[in-house]
């Protein structure tokens, strides 16, 4: 049995199909030819990983077109055996451009399958990956004045802007650091701003204008009653609330203490609560 012969009989000599007679004449040849023996190896090899990539997903090299091409790129073999070259002559153009076809296949159901219904940020590959790094925001008193508190992870780019007019009030820039910005509105009134990262969670703060109110009842949003609030009693405010134009009612003389103020507000389903440093937090 001749070389070329011998190629047409891999795959029944792999399954096992090959009578005694011609299972003794191809492992002759084998035996004779070393590079077909590799090329039977490699052919051997190419239906194992077939065997196994159903149940095993793979983790693709970022090589794997130059590695299949090497493969295939035996051009002194291939002269060899031109003249009459047969389907399993090109056992390699099929078996490892399918190879690559399963390995593609079984990357994509790896990722995709399981996170249908359940979609998450980092879509990695066998696991979750750290969260992208993001800035973080807080309000903080230093000698009696507001600050904006970043703290970023890479370079950011902090907008303060006032939430009524959307004209920009300061921009803070930020590298992998912790920094405090002063902020001061100028304006007669309480206004509201938003204090927006380009990577992380923004922050709505509610600053005491120029000028002070001597008490305060009335209906309006939410957002009306933080700023009544912040004129009357003085203090800023970060406002975490879901809805900050829902209608709500309140009273206050300026005389409430801030435990009678989280009492009236309360009753319209919201919470006050101060913290150690003076900032007021209202949330729902």
């Amino acid at each position: 049995m001749n070389s070329q012969k011998a190629q047409e009989f891999f795959s029944a000599y792999y399954e096992g199909d090959l009578e005694a007679g011609l299972k003794e004449a191809f492992e002759r040849a084998l035996a004779a030819d070393p590079a077909l023996a590799e090329e039977y190896r490699q052919f051997k090899i190419a239906l194992d990983l077939f065997a196994r990539e159903a149940d095993e997903p793979i983790e693709l090299p970022h090589d794997l077109h130059d590695r299949i091409m090497q493969k295939l790129d035996h051009h002194d073999w291939e002269t060899k055996r031109s003249a009459k070259t047969s389907f399993f002559g090109n056992w390699r153009l099929v078996a490892f451009g399918g190879l690559a076809v399963v390995a593609i296949a079984a990357a994509f159901v790896s990722v995709i399958l399981p996170n249908q219904g359940q979609r998450t940020a980092t879509g990695n590959i066998g696991g979750s990956a750290p969260a992208k790094a993001s800035t973080t925001l807080d309000a903080v008193l230093i000698e009696g004045k507001l600050n904006v508190r970043v703290s970023a992870i890479g370079s950011d780019e902090v907008v303060v802007r006032n939430a009524a007019t959307q004209e920009e009030v300061k921009s803070i820039s930020a590298k992998d650091k912790t920094l405090d910005s002063e902020i001061a509105t100028g304006s007669d009134t309480a206004v509201v701003l938003d204090v927006l990262p380009k990577n992380g969670t923004g922050l709505s703060l509610v600053v005491p204008g120029d000028q002070a109110i001597s008490a305060s009842k009335s209906e309006g949003t939410v957002r009306d009653c933080a700023l009544a609030m912040a004129d009357l009693f003085r203090s800023p405010m970060i406002m975490r609330v879901s809805e900050p134009d829902r209608l709500v009612s309140w009273e206050f003389t300026g005389s409430e203490s801030v435990s009678d103020r989280a009492a009236v507000l309360k009753d319209q389903n919201l919470t006050l609560s101060l913290r150690s440093d003076g900032i007021l937090v209202l949330s729902d």
